[in-house]
C-alpha cells in the first residue's frame, strides 16, 4: 500500500514538502518490497520452484514496464498533465497490494512443504503442520 499512497500523494501534491513526504514513503515501501517478496516466494512455493516463480512474475512485472511509461506519455499528450497517469498508478499499485495481502499462501497440497516461517509469523498465515 504504501506505493499506491505515495504516488496518490504525488499527483495531488500542492506543496514540495509533500513530495518530499511521498518519496520518503515509496522509498520505505521499495525497501521493504523486495526482501519480503523474495522470503515470500520462497516459503510459499520452496527452492524449487522459485525460478518458475521469479520468471512469471519479471514477465507480469515487464509488461507494466511498457505499458506503464506508454500510457504515461499518451494521458500527458491528452491533458497536458501526468496527474491522471500517477493516479492510475496508484489505484493499480493500492489494488495489487490488497490483492497480495488477502491471497495467501498456496494450499498445502500445491506446495512441496509448509514450513512455519518468520514471513509466515508476519503475514499472520503461519502453518505449524508436518509436511
Amino acid at each position: 500500500m504504501g506505493h499506491g499512497l505515495a504516488i496518490f500523494m504525488l499527483a495531488i501534491a500542492p506543496a514540495l514538502l509533500l513530495v518530499y513526504f511521498a518519496v520518503w514513503i515509496n522509498g520505505t515501501a521499495w525497501g521493504l518490497r523486495a526482501p519480503l517478496q523474495m522470503a515470500i516466494r520462497a516459503d510459499y512455493f520452496g527452492r524449487r520452484s522459485f525460478g518458475t516463480i521469479m520468471g512469471f512474475s519479471s514477465l507480469v512485472i515487464m509488461s507494466g514496464m511498457i505499458i506503464g511509461p506508454t500510457f504515461a506519455g499518451i494521458m500527458y499528450d491528452q491533458t497536458g498533465s501526468y496527474r491522471v497517469s500517477f493516479l492510475v498508478l496508484a489505484l493499480f499499485a493500492s489494488a495489487g497490494a490488497l490483492l497480495f495481502a488477502f491471497a495467501g499462501p498456496p494450499k498445502a497440497s500445491l506446495r512441496t512443504q509448509t514450513p512455519a516461517t518468520v514471513t509466515h509469523a508476519l503475514m499472520g498465515t503461519a502453518d505449524t503442520r508436518a509436511a
